[in-house]
């Protein structure tokens, strides 16, 4: 008897799935076949493989006599029954156990009854999963892809999720705070670690410093230092960086995600003022600022009328290159078309003054960081706008994002990742879906990888990716009753 797409009921808290998942052509597969235990595909024939989102399990046998499936409980398994090939006698008397050879599956077996095969997946009991053996004779298709969403606890204001998504190539698992900004007991700011004398500090002492009920960390940087624009307490920490978008928060905790243009006007001493729309960015047209520890591929030592600032006093003039950037502010010209800066000598006094323009409100406390996830409410197109290098947009990774739904909530997402058990990790496209399904209207990605660190309520969030959780100098954090509408940096 073939028991064709057979569906296996979910967990309550499971998300079911649709009914034409199975709509993909053959010819799109392209199947990576497993090696099994020494002896298995030669004695009995069978192959197993990972096919785009199924496992799949090609039989030996043929149209006449195909394969029968039975679907089993305590403990969850998969049997598979085929017959032997015509004068097969295998020695293989016992079930033979292959242990985990992905997070899906505990282990497999095999053995031989009555000239019949039986292949067994031992699976993972709290996996939703579903299987056909419809697409052709052969092969039973067995797809892991599922939702399942765990409410840890919750508070005035505040929720925590823990959610497992499952997928062919293992268990991905991902934590959401669901934040209410306007709760009278839920304040939500930004907290930079130089506020202290300090150049980095765990999320947990950033909590525990503010008494604060959670937080998560915040935007890049390099060496210890902000890369990217950061506002805390309405004042400027570090300058902008390419033109990345912003997680912004108005004084009563009213978050914004998008976009955001920054400028910056130089006072040239009594010369005159210079407007410069590219800051840390690649020359378009005009002068160029780039600030202290902008990034190494935007290069000072291309050819170029510069002015070297250092503590807002011009240090050195040069058209060539600059061999030492620490500390530096450099005012660019490399068209030769700003003849202001011509004028200016070494000694005269520079100030600079940005404007951030795109935001609907003037920002208490801002980080800038990218790219962008979702956008009205879709999966975001192109994660490449804001120049980002491909260790942020490419492959699968611990991952930290924040998001706003249309209620006007916000979402804290860490996803973990690099553990082979736990979690996989998450690319951004699979992170901005399932921030989706959350109900995000606008999510933007912060920094990820050992950055990523989610601590909630006296406690840490799941496993680091690396030894120990990583120091970072921001972070978001919430929830302390004692500010009162104050404005309060770390």
């Amino acid at each position: 008897m073939i028991i064709a797409a057979f569906i296996i009921s979910f967990p309550r808290n499971a998300y079911p799935f649709e009914t034409n998942v199975f709509s993909l052509e053959e010819s799109t597969y392209q199947i990576e076949w497993l090696t099994l235990p020494e002896g298995w595909e030669s004695v009995s024939g069978i192959k197993a493989g990972i096919g785009n989102d199924y496992f799949i399990i090609q039989c030996p046998n043929d149209k006449r006599d195909p394969a029968e499936i039975d679907v089993l409980d305590w403990p969850a398994r998969v049997s598979i029954r085929f017959p032997a090939s015509h004068g097969q006698s295998p020695e293989i008397k016992d079930e033979k156990f292959y242990p985990r050879i992905s997070a899906l599956f505990d282990y497999l077996s095999l053995k031989f009854v009555d000239n019949t095969w039986n292949f067994t997946l031992y699976m993972n009991d709290t996996l939703p999963y579903k299987i056909e053996d419809g697409r052709d004779w052969q092969r039973i298709y067995i797809q892991f892809q599922g939702t399942i969403w765990h409410r840890l606890e919750e508070g005035p204001g505040w929720r925590l999720w823990q959610i497992e998504r499952f997928n062919i190539m293992g268990i991905q698992r991902a934590f959401i705070v669901q934040l209410n900004p306007g709760h009278k007991s839920m304040g939500v700011r930004v907290g930079y670690a130089g506020s202290v004398g300090l150049n980095v500090a765990t999320v947990r002492d950033f909590v525990r410093f503010t008494g604060s009920l959670g937080g998560i960390n915040g935007g890049y940087f390099s060496n210890k230092q902000p890369l990217g624009l950061l506002i805390v307490d309405g004042k400027i920490i570090s300058p902008p960086m390419f033109s990345r978008p912003c997680i912004a928060f108005k004084s009563d905790g009213t978050p914004y995600i998008g976009p955001i243009k920054s400028t910056c006007r130089a006072v040239l001493g009594h010369k005159g003022t210079l407007e410069i729309d590219e800051i840390n960015d690649f020359p378009n047209h005009g002068a160029v600022l780039l600030t202290p520890g902008h990034p190494e591929r935007i290069r000072g030592d291309f050819k170029g009328l510069k002015l070297i600032i250092e503590d807002t006093v011009v240090v050195d003039i040069t058209d060539g290159p600059v061999k030492d950037l620490t500390g530096k502010t450099i005012i660019w010209d490399p068209y030769g078309t700003v003849s202001l800066l011509k004028e200016i000598q070494v000694g005269e006094r520079v100030e600079l003054k940005y404007s951030f323009h795109g935001l609907p409100f003037e920002p208490s406390w801002l980080i800038q960081a990218g790219p962008l996830l979702v956008r009205g409410g879709n999966v975001a197109e192109n994660f490449s706008i804001g120049s980002f290098k491909n260790d942020i947009i490419s492959g699968r990774s611990p991952r930290t994002a924040a998001a706003t739904t249309a209620n006007g909530e916000l979402l804290l997402f860490m996803g973990e990742g690099r553990q082979s058990i736990h979690s996989i990790g998450f690319a951004l496209e699979e992170a901005a879906s399932l921030l989706v399904e959350a109900g995000a209207v606008t999510a933007i990605n912060l920094d990820g990888g050992s950055s990523s660190s989610l601590f909630v309520n006296g406690r840490y969030c799941g496993y680091p990716s690396a030894e120990a959780w990583k120091a970072v100098p921001d972070v978001i954090f919430f929830g302390n009753q004692n500010w009162g509408g104050e404005n309060i940096a770390f």
